[in-house]
């Protein structure tokens, strides 16, 4: 209901808070920054981002060009972690 177009800005937030919800606002993230490095296991890299971060999602593909078929490991809350090729 809350992104019904007919509704104003005050009747979509009252919709929202009505559900049990909060409307948060738009914000403006950082860039990500982050570094991968070879290790010394082949197919192995390191890849580091910045701390503070709830968690880091990695994804990654050998297609450079369109980015399909990403392969995707388990969320974690570390800022470095090693993914084999």
């Amino acid at each position: 209901m809350a992104n019904n177009p007919a509704l104003t800005d005050i009747e979509r937030i009252g919709v929202v808070h009505s559900a049990g919800m909060s409307a948060q606002g738009h914000s403006h993230p950082q860039k990500h920054k982050f570094k991968v490095e070879n290790t010394s296991v082949s197919g192995t890299v390191k890849v580091s981002a910045q701390g503070k971060a709830n968690a880091h999602e990695w994804k990654y593909t050998a297609d450079i060009l369109n980015f399909t078929n990403c392969i995707s490991p388990e969320p974690t809350t570390r800022a470095d972690i090693e993914l084999p090729d």
